[in-house]
């Protein structure tokens, strides 16, 4: 098994756990913690001829899968992450009720990109479809293919797998669908960049005005005798005429009076 990528499977779990709107969907169990190794596992395997990410051995036991292997890491690599730790007294001495829960969107966003894309996006769709409700996780692995081929207390087979199946109940566009604080944090980005657009084309628009911009005229002393001089150089000017204009009868069906009535 390598520790490390177990670790960073689990500290990411958590971590995309507190990118949650809700403070009380933010804390997770080590049974919410194992299982989502388990997926990212299974999403691995699927993609390489069965070959998980973490290399841990899964078992068929009271839960579902279960490694006691990545079990023992959950405490130390949610420690490393600098995690709070919760515990809730309970009368059958359960690790059930220790909490954990952790919220650092940089840190999240590094180990995103380090991650192999199947594992994180597996990791994170389902963090967000099943979150701490513990039920709803333990139904869903119990109907993996792996725990599908074998019996309580069989070591999990993840060859032969087919690939890329498809999750029940909503659809994975729906599963994988921003939080509110990150639709506010898009919608105030896209609001931004509207605004330096607007102000961009403004001024490209004032720009051009100013080059096309022609001055008014200017009806002083120097304009009257411009079109004075002007006029001289048309020679003398005609008189009033008076006169009558005489039509026949063909003008009212001429073309250009059908020309004009088109128009």
């Amino acid at each position: 098994m390598d520790s490390a990528r177990v670790d960073h499977v689990i500290q990411f779990a958590l971590l995309a756990a507190g990118r949650s709107d809700e403070w009380a969907d933010r804390e997770l169990g080590p049974i919410h913690l194992l299982k989502y190794v388990y997926l990212a596992d299974l999403a691995h395997a699927e993609r390489h001829a069965g070959q998980t990410y973490t290399g841990a051995q899964w078992q068929f036991f009271h839960f579902g899968p279960w490694s006691a292997e990545v079990h023992a890491r959950i405490a130390p690599a949610l420690s490393a992450l600098g995690a709070s730790e919760k515990r809730i007294p309970s009368q059958y001495g359960s690790d059930d009720f220790v909490r954990w829960s952790k919220a650092d969107d940089d840190l999240f966003d590094r180990l995103d990109g380090q991650l192999p894309l199947p594992v994180a996006q597996t990791v994170k769709r389902d963090v967000r479809r099943f979150g701490k409700d513990t039920a709803e996780l333990l139904h869903y692995v119990y109907a993996t293919q792996p725990m599908l081929r074998a019996a309580p207390r069989d070591t999990l087979n993840f060859a032969d797998l087919e690939p890329y199946p498809k999750p029940s109940g909503a659809p994975l566009s729906e599963l994988c669908e921003p939080t509110a604080k990150q639709k506010k944090r898009y919608e105030a980005r896209a609001r931004e960049t509207k605004k330096r657009i607007a102000a961009s084309l403004e001024a490209k628009r004032a720009q051009r005005a100013e080059k096309t911009a022609v001055p008014p005229p200017r009806y002083d002393e120097v304009f009257a005798e411009g079109v004075k001089w002007l006029d001289s150089l048309a020679g003398p000017q005609s008189g009033d005429v008076e006169g009558e204009a005489t039509f026949t009868d063909d003008v009212w069906t001429s073309a250009a009076r059908g020309e004009r009535r088109d128009g």
